[in-house]
């Protein structure tokens, strides 16, 4: 998992103090998780276009909003080398091959 979006535990144990306030929370706040979720995908589906040379959109294909629970999403890519493409390998080696190239790295914004 790359992207982990959660509301922060304090904020959650102070509003959950709130008589049924967990309940109507949940309710309200599920469906923009889920836009969060797919907000993040699309933005970083279209960060794989430009940051990367020659791509094939296998790996933009991959990148998917994970529901982890009613107000958490998570996003996920599904393929071997996201890591690598994300982190660059830079100055590293692996089972993969040799030393990944400086245009590999994602550009963070």
């Amino acid at each position: 998992m790359i992207l982990d979006i959660a509301f922060d535990p304090s904020s959650m144990a102070s509003m959950a103090r709130l008589l049924s306030f967990d309940v109507m929370l949940e309710e309200e706040m599920a469906p923009s998780m889920d836009e969060a979720g797919q907000l993040v995908t699309e933005a970083a589906q279209a960060n794989t276009w430009t940051a990367f040379q020659h791509p094939t959109g296998q790996l933009a294909g991959s990148i998917s909003p994970v529901p982890l629970g009613p107000l958490e999403v998570g996003i996920a890519v599904g393929v071997p080398y996201g890591l690598r493409r994300e982190y660059g390998f830079v100055g590293m080696v692996d089972s993969l091959g040799p030393r990944s190239p400086p245009w590999m790295q994602m550009q963070r914004k």
